[in-house]
């Protein structure tokens, strides 16, 4: 295992946990999260080799919350039975709480290239909801065909050719390895992480000094890397001993420390006293310099928001809400609701706000009748806003468990449990909007809420809908008695393309935790 491999585990970890970190803080919490089983694609064990088998204890603030496995596979086949393959696979269970309940995750993929490294064929697999979700990708002269699997609910999709050159799992090892052993003191790869989809990811490593460290069989001398990438802004540092094996990674994240340290797989899977998970919800709450009265009736908020630790934050501008930078860095936000900003050329012509998704599988025969019993109840001349507003009520009203036990379940899947917290409103509010005609996509920041989780005057982390209308995105929130209040603040949007850990959701990992927020202005 080379140094590259060992930061993608870390960046799916911290992906993860933003993921887990994102609540409603006003919906209670009620039950704790599933514990089926990941299943993956596993041909023949006879006809493979291993190569490499190594397993990780996972670590949040000091405590166990779960494991990681990595594992490398070789076949050698005559060109007959299709030559020499290469078969890498990674499997990552997280558990964490959240206020009364407490999440667990489970993410594995199973990736196939040739002997020179060409893709030849993925599936993933995530479990953030109480059913399993399966991707399966296979290279073709015309791309990439998905198809997606939840239940007896199967999906398939084309998508075209990935741009510019890039590196299968198996592949990017080998290079990076080969220039590490070159003595190569930067290294910079393009190349796939199954576990953020298909979209490639630049990994840039620095190496920094050799260091003596503690390791599952004593010390070990090691050379101490820096790790960095395009999606997530927050560095890793890992220790690679002399035969390039990732020993132990280290990611400073703003609501604590995630650590991977390899251990006998009888250490990694062993449970924690009691099935506790390290907390994670209470300690990303955000308490502003005052409160705000009357929350759910707010019209307009200007807010300054600054960093804990000082680095400069990025927040988008979209929606309800504008943001500009002052001169000492601060970010001055104004949340309208009644202003809602006009969406550019490049959003309205994005044809992935309208089209279904593993997550946002709009397509559904359940997912489409609740959008048409929501609609019934608008007059025949309704407009396309008071269409999408009698969409956002009726699934404030049929979502009925809002608890905090479930991670981040797939829109078809609520549409049959009728359970869930912000994410599961917001993914199914995403996806009536997009059966009905309108495009839609989801919006992650935060929410402000009288009392939560035993604290008063909080925002907390939060997922809401934005419809585009008229050229312009409209803020819905369906956990909310009323469309929408500027008691919110935007962090990122995403179409949620891609499965659960979204690439466009990284932008999260470096703000939850590390935000402070004075209010400025208030009015109703």
């Amino acid at each position: 295992m080379t140094l590259l491999r060992g930061f993608a585990v870390t960046m799916l970890i911290a992906l993860a946990v933003c993921l887990a970190a994102v609540q409603s803080a006003v919906v209670a919490a009620q039950s704790a999260g599933s514990t089926a089983p990941v299943a993956t694609a596993t041909p023949a064990a006879a006809a493979w080799e291993t190569i490499e088998d190594v397993w990780y204890c996972l670590e949040l603030g000091g405590e166990r919350c779960g494991y990681s496995r990595v594992q490398t596979e070789h076949q050698r086949a005559p060109a007959s039975a299709g030559g020499e393959l290469w078969r890498t696979s990674n499997e990552t269970v997280m558990r964490i709480g959240r206020a009364a309940a407490a999440i667990e995750i489970r993410m594995g993929w199973v990736f196939l290239e040739d002997a020179v490294g060409n893709p030849i064929s993925c599936e993933a697999t995530q479990l953030t909801g109480a059913t399993l979700l399966r991707s399966e990708y296979v290279w073709n002269k015309s791309g990439v065909t998905v198809t997606s699997i939840q239940g007896d609910r199967r999906t398939e999709r084309q998508l075209p050719a990935i741009e510019g050159s890039y590196l299968a799992p198996h592949a990017m090892d080998v290079a990076g390895e080969a220039r590490r052993k070159a003595g190569e003191k930067s290294i910079t790869l393009r190349g796939l992480d199954p576990s953020n989809g298909i979209s490639p990811i630049t990994v840039t490593s620095e190496w920094e000094a050799r260091e003596e460290i503690d390791s599952c069989n004593g010390r070990v001398m090691t050379d101490r890397w820096r790790a960095t990438n395009d999606i997530v802004a927050v560095p890793t540092t890992e220790w690679i001993d002399g035969e390039g094996h990732l020993l132990r990674s280290t990611t400073k994240m703003p609501f604590g420390s995630l650590d991977m340290r390899a251990c006998p797989s009888e250490t990694a899977l062993s449970k924690t006293p009691g099935g506790a998970a390290p907390e994670l919800l209470l300690s990303t709450l955000v308490k502003p310099d005052k409160p705000i009265e009357s929350p759910r009736q707010t019209r307009r908020i200007a807010y300054r928001l600054t960093s804990v630790d000082g680095s400069p934050i990025r927040l988008a501008s979209a929606g309800s809400q504008v943001v500009t930078t002052a001169a000492d860095g601060a970010l001055e936000v104004v949340v309208d609701v009644d202003t809602p900003q006009t969406a550019s050329d490049a959003d309205r012509l994005n044809a992935a706000f309208s089209a279904a998704s593993p997550m946002i599988d709009s397509d559904d025969a359940m997912v489409r009748s609740l959008s048409e019993r929501a609609l019934k109840r608008a007059p025949p001349d309704a407009s396309t806003r008071a269409k999408a507003g009698e969409l956002r009520a009726f699934i404030n009203r049929f979502i009925k468990a809002k608890n905090l036990g479930t991670a981040f379940a797939t829109a078809s899947e609520t549409a049959r449990s009728a359970s869930g917290d912000c994410s599961e409103h917001a993914i199914l509010l995403a996806a009536v909007l997009r059966s009905a005609g309108i495009p839609s996509r989801v919006a992650a920041g935060m929410v402000y809420a009288d009392a939560f989780a035993g604290e008063k005057g909080i925002f907390g982390w939060h997922m809401w809908t934005q419809a585009l209308i008229d050229g312009k995105w409209i803020d819905l929130d369906a956990t909310l008695p009323v469309d929408f209040d500027a008691a919110h603040i935007l962090a990122v949007t995403t179409a949620q393309e891609s499965d659960a850990l979204d690439p466009a959701l990284g932008a999260l990992v470096t703000i939850v935790g590390n935000i402070r927020v004075e209010i400025i202005d208030v009015r109703r």
